[in-house]
């Protein structure tokens, strides 16, 4: 019988045939909602938020992770339990560093 860890390791990551879609779009076919997972980071953000809203101040977030450790499926719930809290842009990946701030700009008008 194998143990519990040669399971864990064997199974199927639900992330792993996802492509970092944009988490903003309606999804069709989208992962079902499992409220345990990233639960201690959607916490964090919110608190976060709160804390910016007294503060009266604008602040950036900056998620990163390996591939298929479920950061757009992390997004997609911030978005969706925060969405009345912050102001979520989604900014596909840019072509050209040279003209990141003009990209960064053309989704922040497009997406308000």
């Amino acid at each position: 019988m194998p143990s519990i860890d040669q399971l864990i390791l064997e199974s199927i990551n639900p992330f792993d045939n996802r492509s970092s879609d944009n988490f903003w779009l309606p999804q069709t076919g989208q992962a079902p909602l499992v409220e345990s997972i990233h639960q201690e980071a959607i916490a964090q953000v919110e608190e976060a938020l709160t804390l910016l809203g007294k503060k009266q101040k604008s602040q950036t977030l900056l998620l990163q992770g390996d591939g298929g450790s479920g950061k757009t499926y992390l997004l997609g719930r911030l978005k969706q339990q925060l969405n009345h809290k912050a102001y979520f842009v989604y900014i596909p990946p840019f072509p050209e560093s040279a003209r990141i701030w003009q990209h960064i700009l053309r989704y922040n008008v497009e997406y308000a």
